[in-house]
C-alpha cells in the first residue's frame, strides 16, 4: 500500500493526521499530497487549541458567576434566617427583602464613585467640578436651587 511504502516521516505525518482526524471526528479529510497533509494537520490542531481556550474561558466565566451568585444565596440565606430568629415580622421582613434585593440590583447595574480607584488622583479643583456636575442636576430638581444653578456653575468654573 501506500503509505507502507512512504518515507518514514510521510508515516509518522499519515499516522498523526489519523490520529488529529479521529481526535476531531472527522475521517472525511483525505489530504493527496504531502503540503496537502501538513495544512490539514495544522487546522486540525489551530482549531483543537483555540476550541479548548474558548472551553476554558466559558467554563472559568461559569465558576465566577456561580462564586458570585452562592454568595449572594448565602447572604439572602442569613438574612432570612436572621429575620426569623430575630422574630420580625413577615410584612418588614418582606419589605427589607425586597428593599435590599432591588438596592443590590442597582448597585450591580450603576458605577458609583467609591469604584473608581482613579479618582483619588484628581486635583481638589477637579474633584470639586466633577462633584458639582455630577450632583446639580439632583439638586436642581427643587425650585429652591433652580434659582442659584446658573451662579453657582459659574462660581465652581471662575475658581
Amino acid at each position: 500500500s501506500g503509505v507502507l511504502a512512504a518515507p518514514p516521516a510521510k508515516q509518522y505525518l499519515f499516522a498523526l493526521h489519523w490520529a488529529l482526524a479521529m481526535f476531531a471526528s472527522s475521517s472525511a479529510i483525505y489530504p493527496q499530497t504531502h503540503e496537502e497533509l501538513i495544512f490539514a494537520d495544522c487546522v486540525i490542531i489551530i482549531a483543537i487549541v483555540v476550541f479548548s481556550s474558548l472551553i476554558a474561558l466559558v467554563s472559568n466565566v461559569v465558576t465566577q458567576m456561580a462564586a458570585l451568585g452562592a454568595d449572594e444565596w448565602k447572604q439572602q440565606w442569613l438574612l432570612a434566617r436572621y429575620l426569623r430568629e430575630a422574630r420580625i415580622s413577615r410584612s418588614t421582613a418582606r419589605s427589607i427583602q425586597e428593599y435590599l434585593r432591588v438596592r443590590l440590583r442597582w448597585q450591580r447595574e450603576h458605577v458609583s464613585e467609591d469604584q473608581v480607584k482613579l479618582l483619588e488622583h484628581l486635583s481638589e479643583h477637579l474633584r470639586n467640578k466633577l462633584k458639582s456636575e455630577s450632583m446639580l442636576p439632583h439638586l436642581c430638581t427643587h425650585p429652591v436651587f433652580l434659582h442659584i444653578q446658573a451662579k453657582t456653575v459659574l462660581f465652581i468654573d471662575a475658581c
